[in-house]
């Protein structure tokens, strides 16, 4: 799970490099050691001018796939986290 997560990731930043959303994520590791990606969106179209997704080791397939497919549509301008 730890390279798939990783893979993301990378494929998200790569679709970053042609948004003009103001986006970032970012792969870390935690204190006990499992890796995870957050996934931030700023927009004043948010309460609180940004909202943001979280990939973690534990998710299933489906619940990354999820978060994946929702990230590639806010980078594209398509829609925004919460909707």
């Amino acid at each position: 799970m730890r390279r798939k997560l990783l893979k993301t990731a990378n494929d998200l930043n790569k679709l970053i490099l042609n948004s003009d959303e103001k986006v970032k994520a970012e792969f870390h590791t935690f204190d006990n050691g499992e890796v995870g990606i957050t996934f931030w969106h700023y927009s004043q179209k948010y309460e609180s001018d940004c909202n943001h997704l979280n990939f973690y080791e534990f998710f299933t397939d489906k619940e990354l796939q999820r978060n994946f497919e929702l990230a590639k549509d806010v980078i594209a301008g398509e829609c925004l986290i919460d909707e």
